[in-house]
């Protein structure tokens, strides 16, 4: 995701550094003396104006920022697809273990889903992601501790 990010900040920055006569095309030659006004008698022939009304043809129009703002729901809602189908994994083989061996501590929690998180994630960050889906777990009343001692209590089905 951040060599995403990182790539498409770049682009943006290139594109920003662009003179602006690069940027669009109908300013090349643009006199800042005259305010682009041509002031050659018989130089260029105007053109006949059409009865049709067309698109403009410079890029800025054409491509514009829309196209990019397309692209980015589309890798947010991939991303958060992915982050909910990992987290349902994780809940289920909690629920699944609970129902074969009826209740579990702590720790064989930790050893049960230690392998599904992420390298990235530090122990602590580990240990604390592992706290968060038991207590949503139990919030959601899909779980609950089988005694009131902190340290000898396990996790149970409700």
């Amino acid at each position: 995701m951040q060599k995403r990010q990182q790539k498409r900040d770049r682009e943006r920055l290139e594109e920003a550094r662009r003179p602006f006569e690069e940027l669009n095309e109908q300013y090349v030659g643009f006199s800042e003396t005259t305010g682009g006004i041509e002031l050659m008698i018989g130089g260029k022939k105007q053109e006949k104006a059409a009865k049709v009304i067309t698109i403009p043809t410079d890029r800025t129009y054409q491509q514009g920022f829309r196209a990019e703002k397309r692209e980015e729901p589309e890798a947010d809602s991939e991303y958060m697809s992915r982050q909910a189908e990992n987290a349902l994994k994780k809940l289920r083989a909690i629920i699944e273990y609970l129902k074969q061996y009826t209740k579990a501590n702590r720790k064989e929690i930790d050893r049960l889903l230690w392998d599904k998180l992420p390298d990235s994630l530090s122990e602590v960050q580990k240990k604390n992601k592992i706290h968060n889906l038991l207590t949503s777990m139990k919030n959601k009343n899909l779980i609950e501790k089988d005694s009131d001692n902190q340290q000898k209590s396990n996790w149970v089905l409700k």
